[in-house]
């Protein structure tokens, strides 16, 4: 099959992915009663196309990242997430720190039955804040390597995206934090 291409980089993959968003909108309707809009899947699908964008960008020569503390008196709440495919779970973890480095707290937790890294990455997120409430900590840094999620909980509109019942929560509990601040690690 010969297909002309005019396009720009990466629009036959971002066609191929809102495709297969719709495939996957259509069988979740049809086999899990579960109905996305189509903006949910085409937001879905895009998102998808930035992340692998950020795996797979060339690096030229690798750089070194260090932890930067954060101001005097403030302190650093680091979030991460991983899916293990092969085991059908994931993980998370939570470093609380102090302008020194010095750890308050790091707890971690398995997720099981979650295999979508968006949604890991913003559990972690969601329980890093659930972990500072009981402690009153009021002023601190938010900092993940997930750009398109830091994005995602900043943008001042109601979210679209198929997690946007997680970015709704995290805004809502970063209502009680009016210090709080994100930041992604620079790598």
């Amino acid at each position: 099959m010969h297909l002309q291409y005019r396009g720009n980089n990466g629009d036959l993959e971002k066609l191929s992915l809102i495709a297969w968003g719709m495939w996957y909108r259509r069988n979740q309707m049809l086999h899990e009663d579960v109905v996305l809009t189509a903006m949910q899947a085409v937001e879905n699908a895009l998102i998808t196309y930035k992340s692998h964008l950020q795996v797979h960008e060339p690096h030229g020569e690798r750089k070194v990242c260090r932890w930067m503390p954060p101001d005097q008196g403030t302190l650093k709440l680091n979030v991460d997430g991983t899916v293990f495919a092969n085991q059908r779970s994931a993980g998370m973890g939570v470093v609380l720190m102090d302008e020194k480095g010095g750890v308050i707290l790091s707890p971690c937790k398995k997720e099981n039955e979650i295999n979508d890294p968006i949604e890991i990455e913003m559990l972690a997120i969601l329980r890093g804040l659930h972990i500072c409430i009981p402690l009153g900590i009021t002023q601190f840094v938010i900092e993940s390597d997930s750009l398109l999620m830091v994005n995602e909980v900043q943008n001042e509109g109601a979210s679209r995206s198929l997690h946007g019942n997680l970015v709704l929560q995290i805004k809502q509990l970063m209502q009680r934090f009016p210090n709080c601040f994100y930041n992604t690690l620079a790598v």
